[in-house]
C-alpha cells in the first residue's frame, strides 16, 4: 500500500487487488443522477460536433467543459485513485470514448503508458462508465490481469462488465483492449488520467 493512513474509497481488499493485478473494479462513483446528467452532455457536445466526432476532437474536455472538468475531478473519483496513488493528484488528459450501434472499430491490446510517453507506476487511470458496457457493445476495457508486471500480454484476461456510474482504476502500464459494439445501443466512457 502507497500510504498508512486509512483508504477514503477502497478496501485494504481492493488496494491490494490494484497492487497485484495493475487494475481494481467495479468502484461506485456516481449517482443514477449524475450519470444521466453526464450523459446528456456527452450526447449533447456528440451532436454538436456533427453526431459521430473523432476522439481527438473530444480529448482534454475538462479544459473546455464545466461538466466534464466536474466528472474528471468528481470526489468519489479522486477518492478511489488517491487510495492507490497517494494525494497531490493532477489530472494529465481526459477522453470521451463513445463506441455507437454496430460500431465495427475496436482499440487493440495496448498500454496507455505507452501512447501517452509516459512511464511511471505512480500514474493511473480511471475510466468512468456513462452506460452499460457489456461484451456485446465493445465492453471497456478487456484487462489483462498482472501484465502490468511482465509487460507481455497474458492469457489471462477478462471482459469487464460494467454498470453506468462504475469506474475502473488502472495503472497505465496494464495490458487494456475493447471490442466491436454488435447493439442497437450506444457505450460511452470518460477516461482520465
Amino acid at each position: 500500500m502507497i500510504m498508512s493512513r486509512k483508504p477514503k474509497r477502497l478496501s485494504e481488499a481492493q488496494i491490494s487487488a490494484y497492487e497485484e493485478n495493475g487494475v481494481v473494479f467495479p468502484i461506485p462513483v456516481l449517482t443514477s443522477e449524475e450519470v444521466s446528467r453526464f450523459r446528456t452532455k456527452v450526447e449533447e457536445l456528440e451532436a454538436r460536433l456533427g453526431g459521430k466526432p473523432k476522439a481527438v476532437e473530444l480529448a482534454q474536455s475538462h479544459l473546455h467543459f464545466r461538466w466534464a472538468y466536474e466528472l474528471s475531478t468528481h470526489p468519489a473519483v479522486l477518492d478511489a485513485v488517491e487510495d492507490v496513488l497517494g494525494p497531490n493528484i493532477l489530472v494529465w488528459t481526459t477522453s470521451i470514448f463513445a463506441k455507437h450501434p454496430h460500431d465495427a472499430s475496436y482499440i487493440s491490446w495496448h498500454q496507455d503508458g505507452t501512447y501517452w510517453g509516459l512511464d511511471s507506476t505512480r500514474l493511473t487511470s480511471a475510466w468512468i462508465a456513462l452506460t452499460d458496457s457489456r461484451v456485446e457493445n465493445g465492453c471497456m476495457p478487456r484487462v489483462c490481469l498482472g501484465g502490468w508486471l511482465v509487460l507481455v500480454v497474458s492469457l489471462h484476461w477478462t471482459s469487464r462488465l460494467h454498470q453506468p456510474g462504475c469506474t475502473v482504476v488502472g495503472r497505465i502500464r496494464s495490458c487494456a483492449a475493447n471490442g466491436f459494439d454488435f447493439t442497437e445501443e450506444m457505450r460511452i466512457s470518460a477516461p482520465h488520467v
